[in-house]
Parts: C-alpha cells; sequence; structure tokens
C-alpha cells in the first residue's frame, strides 16, 4: 500500500507534524523520513510500517519541506494567528494563509499582540501628521530582527483582500492591514482604528469620471481683459479638463490664493498660444501646471465623494517601498489642499488615464 506524503500531511494528522524523526501513524506503527540528497531524495519505511515513500528531490525541496515545516506542532500557533489576522482583514480567501504563514516564517516576524499594536499606533501617528516613510523601516521598528524583503514579500504584498461590493482591492492593502491590526472597511482600501485610509500604487486611478473632454477653447482665446477674467477662464479649462466641471470656483480661488501658481499657468497657458498644444509635464520643462492642478482637483473631489479619512500612495523605492500618507480630513478648501500638498516631501504627478476616465497619481521622493 502506498500513499503520497501530501496524503499522510492532510488526512491522517491534518497538519499537526510534532517536530521529530519519528511520526506515529494512526497509533500503531512509526514511519522514519529519510533526506538523502546525495542519493536522491526519498521517504523510506522500515520494519513495521505501513507506507513506503520516494520523493523527488526538487519537489521536496521546493514544495513538501516548506508544507511540512507548516504543519508542525511549533508552526500551528502561528498559522492559526496569521488566519485570524487575514480574517479580521477580510483576507483568509485562496492561497493567502500559506502565502503569509511563508512570509512571517522566512522573515522570522514575532507576531505577538504588543508588536502588532505599536505597528497601528504608529502607522496612525504618521497618517494623522501625512508623514512619508519607507517599509523596511517602519516594519523593522515594530518587529525587530525582520527580514521584510523576503523571497516570499512580493506574493505578500500584492495579494488582495476579498473584493468589496464596489470597488477592486489592490496591492497593500491586506499587508498593511495584516501587520497594523488593520480591517477591510466598506469604503476605502483600509481601516485602522477609526482612519479610512484609501491607498493607491503607482499610477493609481482617482476619481472615475465619463469621458474626458478635451476642449481648449479657453486657452485659444487671447483676449483676456485682465487677471481675473484670465483666472476665471482657465479655471473654467481645468475643472472640464478634469471631468469635474462644478470644480471651477474651488480652482479660481486657488489661482487667487497663489500669485506664483498663477504666473505658471500664464506659462502653460502661453506655451499653448504658440504652440497649440499642452506643454509636456516634467522633464527639463518642469510640471505643467494645467495637469497638476487638474489632479490635486480630482484627488480632492475623490475624497469628498469617497468621504475616506486619508490618502496614502506608494511607488519602488531601489529595494524598498516609499509611502506617502496624507491626512484629508480637514482639508477644507481646494487651495488649502494644494498647500499642504505643496509641503510634503514627495512630487505627484498627475495624468490622465489612458482609457479616457479619470486620472492617475505616481509619487515619489523630492
Amino acid at each position: 500500500m502506498q500513499w503520497s506524503l501530501e496524503d499522510i500531511y492532510k488526512k491522517q494528522v491534518r497538519g499537526n507534524i510534532p517536530p521529530r524523526k519519528h511520526l506515529e501513524v494512526m497509533g500503531e506503527a512509526k514511519v522514519t523520513v529519510e533526506y538523502n540528497k546525495p542519493g536522491g531524495a526519498f521517504m523510506k519505511g522500515k520494519e513495521g510500517v505501513v507506507a513506503e515513500f520516494e520523493i523527488d528531490d526538487g519537489y521536496f525541496d521546493s514544495v513538501l519541506k516548506r508544507y511540512i515545516k507548516m504543519g508542525t506542532t511549533s508552526s500551528i500557533e502561528t498559522r492559526n494567528l496569521v488566519q485570524q489576522k487575514l480574517q479580521q482583514a477580510n483576507g483568509d480567501i485562496g492561497q493567502n494563509l500559506d502565502v503569509y504563514q511563508s512570509y512571517v516564517h522566512s522573515g522570522g516576524f514575532d507576531l505577538k499582540e504588543e508588536n502588532i499594536s505599536n505597528s497601528a499606533k504608529s502607522l496612525l501617528k504618521i497618517v494623522e501628521g501625512s508623514g512619508a516613510f519607507k517599509l523596511s523601516e517602519f516594519i523593522g521598528s515594530h518587529f525587530t530582527g525582520s527580514t521584510v524583503f523576503n523571497k516570499y514579500f512580493m506574493k505578500a504584498w500584492t495579494s488582495i483582500p476579498e473584493a468589496p461590493v464596489h470597488g477592486a482591492p489592490g496591492d497593500g492593502e491586506l499587508y498593511l492591514a495584516f501587520f497594523c491590526n488593520g480591517v477591510k472597511p466598506d469604503k476605502g482600501d483600509l481601516k485602522v482604528g477609526s482612519n479610512d485610509i484609501e491607498l493607491k500604487g503607482p499610477g493609481g486611478r482617482l476619481l472615475k469620471t465619463a469621458a474626458l473632454q478635451n476642449d481648449f477653447t479657453n486657452l485659444k482665446r487671447s483676449d483676456y481683459k485682465n487677471d481675473e477674467d484670465f483666472m476665471k477662464g482657465m479655471a473654467e479649462f481645468i475643472a472640464n479638463y478634469t471631468g469635474s466641471g462644478h470644480s471651477a470656483p474651488g480652482i479660481f480661488e486657488l489661482l487667487s490664493n497663489n500669485s506664483n501658481v498663477l504666473e505658471a499657468v500664464k506659462f502653460d497657458y502661453n506655451y499653448f498660444q504658440e504652440r497649440q498644444k499642452l506643454r509636456p509635464s516634467g522633464g527639463r520643462t518642469g510640471v505643467n501646471y494645467f495637469l497638476y492642478i487638474g489632479g490635486v482637483t480630482q484627488l480632492f473631489e475623490y475624497k469628498k465623494l469617497q468621504k475616506f479619512d486619508s490618502f496614502m500612495a506608494f511607488n519602488s523605492l531601489g529595494n524598498d517601498v516609499y509611502l506617502q500618507s496624507i491626512n484629508m480630513r480637514n482639508v477644507g478648501s481646494l487651495s488649502n489642499f494644494f498647500t499642504l500638498l505643496s509641503q510634503l516631501p514627495t512630487k505627484f504627478a498627475f495624468s490622465r488615464r489612458r482609457d479616457g476616465k479619470g486620472w492617475a497619481v505616481t509619487i515619489a521622493p523630492k
């Protein structure tokens, strides 16, 4: 009679494999597990056993050894705790339990409640202060001695919780919820304490709109009477260009309150007048303020519609992950929000999405 080791693992011991060579099988026999790499990995029963196994080297190394370790008595407690945290974040689906147990084991994370609680408090403090941080430093400071970027990191970071009724979950949401005592809210991407956080990766969509229009009528005009007339025309253009026509008064206020921004808009207006096209954003010519103000407006309108408390964006930074948070609970006006963004240590690059329905944001440290 022959069984696969996986059958014994799943059906006989139900994952509760003691960390020793000799295993009791159905309470009446012992199986000796021998691993002989030079001559080929195999599991071989001796006298009196009920089964004999021969296992391929590669399969044992890449699959079985990890699952045996995950099922040992010493690992089951961790597995149960991992499952508890995933369930809390609405993420105990698919292969997430195996992925996170492997990540926690490989990284040497101590998931005691004190570490989780301190991590949550620290994240809330960062978010409330609109702070930026590197993932390795943040996680490492609360889970001392852990290896954040171990071989299972990408699987853990990109694992997603169960999809809500509206919207689609994205990278990082389950990860931050897992290590910061978070839950998956009805709206937004992540809830830590009482703070609903919207999380976006590079190129993440902001407010989804109807198909965006390209009406450059106000940029083609050259008969503006004064700065006030000019600002009204530019505010109207930007509002329509973003797909949020009702935001023109807020954009007008922003231009009125920031003379340097008004001068930048005049520069981009003159560029259009000369070339009959928008100036490319970034590079040697710097930020196109039509695009930048449009993106800030989109993010501001996004918060008003979705009613989340904080916004957070992330991007890769070398071998790390860089995150910037924005406390949006009391931003008030679009003009105030624009000022807040300008004071952060992070550059926000806004662009219209290729599908023509909404805008995207990508961040990088200044």
